[in-house]
């Protein structure tokens, strides 16, 4: 029987992810759900070692909280796999043998990782998303607490579990894992802490997240501490409208964001700060901000209403006027859901060609026209490899 172990932050995605999987099922397991929203644990290795120790399962099975399975046979068939595995130490979905190649089959932020196989093998390291350690293993062995952090908590246990004489292994068991991305806050930080630990067995670490050894580690803090306000001031950082955002509306409370087309631009790809707009505000605001996406078409341009002096702010992507006939219409339409603010950014692509007619209509109903450097901070003058934005103040 599987104890599962998941150490969650976001109840509505174990909910429709995880819990969802798991009812459906056909073999008994033991769920151990640690709900840390309010972060009263600061590491993955904390979490999981207050769960493990409550498992009662022949094996313990650690996993995000974004992980479905493929079948409800999973738990079944992975339990058999299992018993037929020597020195096992530790398994999981997805890892890098000792050689750098990818071992595993997964579907992961949309992406197919890896390539299908049909037997487990033995690897250096596994991804984090699916690790599954035998109790009697776990009962001696435990994650490292010092390891502090989200980050190489798994590979960490790899190789620890490899200098006790036991195997790490992937297996052939698909999943998909529903990751909004990778938080590279303290990835780098941990990859040095577990490279010192290992070192002198380990001198060149393999992990899903890259390989590490000590000059990858070494050298990029000389050159974010040395090297980087240097090269800052030949290559300036490219503009963003991010910082912008934080800057200029981190006071108000709602705010309507109009992109165009929403279907087409996720799938080309070519609105990264549209498809993070969230990330504007930083997640400690809460309730206390709401961000309302509208996304538009022709027809949708006619018949989107809301109330006047609906919204603090309201932001527009240039390519909506650039698809109407009648810009002037459209705008004094918009302005009048705005109590402070109306502004409107160009796309994240250099090669969307906005037409001059455009710009003519902004002129016409008043918009000023400033530029934003990389730094998030407006100016009048033009400057090579600057965004445009375009404001107009409204009366409170």
């Amino acid at each position: 029987m599987f104890s599962v172990v998941c150490v969650y932050n976001d109840e509505e995605s174990f909910n429709n992810y995880l819990l969802k999987s798991l009812r459906e099922q056909t073999a008994k397991f033991e769920l151990i759900k640690i709900d840390n929203r309010r972060g009263v644990f600061n590491s993955a290795s904390k979490g999981l070692n207050y769960g493990g120790e409550k498992a009662k399962g022949r094996y313990i099975l650690f996993i995000h909280q974004d992980v479905v399975f493929y079948s409800k046979f999973w738990l079944e068939d992975v339990e058999k796999m299992l018993g037929n595995i020597s020195s096992l130490g530790i398994a999981g979905c997805s890892g890098k043998m000792e050689n750098g190649e990818k071992r595993g089959f997964i579907k992961d932020r949309r992406q197919l990782w890896s390539e299908p196989f049909s037997e487990p093998e033995e690897v250096q390291t596994l991804d984090e998303a699916v690790l599954i350690i035998p109790k009697v293993v776990f009962d001696r062995l435990k994650f490292d607490e010092e390891l502090e952090g989200w980050h190489a908590y798994g590979v960490d246990y790899c190789l620890m579990v490899k200098k006790k004489g036991l195997k790490a292994y992937a297996i052939p068991a698909f999943i998909y894992h529903y990751s909004p991305g990778l938080n590279y806050s303290g990835l780098l930080e941990a990859h040095k802490r577990v490279w010192v630990k290992h070192r002198e067995n380990f001198p060149c670490i393999f992990t899903t997240c890259g390989r590490f050894h000590w000059a990858r580690l070494t050298i990029p803090s000389f050159v974010k501490d040395i090297l980087r306000p240097f090269y800052r001031k030949i290559f300036p950082v490219k503009p963003g409208y991010n910082t912008f955002f934080e800057k200029k509306l981190g006071s108000y409370k709602k705010i309507l964001f109009l992109h165009w087309k929403k279907d087409f631009f996720n799938r080309m790809r070519l609105l990264p700060h549209l498809i993070k707009s969230e990330s504007f505000f930083p997640e400690s605001t809460g309730g206390e901000k709401e961000i309302i996406h509208y996304y538009l078409s022709k027809e949708e341009t006619k018949k989107i209403k809301f109330r006047e002096k609906s919204f603090d702010a309201l932001i527009l992507t240039l390519e909506v006027l650039d698809n109407l006939r009648d810009n002037l219409l459209f705008l004094k339409k918009i302005e009048n859901w705005a109590k402070r603010k109306v502004i409107i950014i160009e796309p994240n692509n250099e090669g969307f060609l906005i037409s001059k007619r455009v710009y003519a209509d902004l002129e016409k109903q008043g918009f000023e026209s400033f530029r934003l450097n990389g730094r998030g901070t407006l100016k009048k003058k033009k400057t090579k490899n600057t965004k445009p934005v375009y404001i107009k103040m409204m009366e409170s």
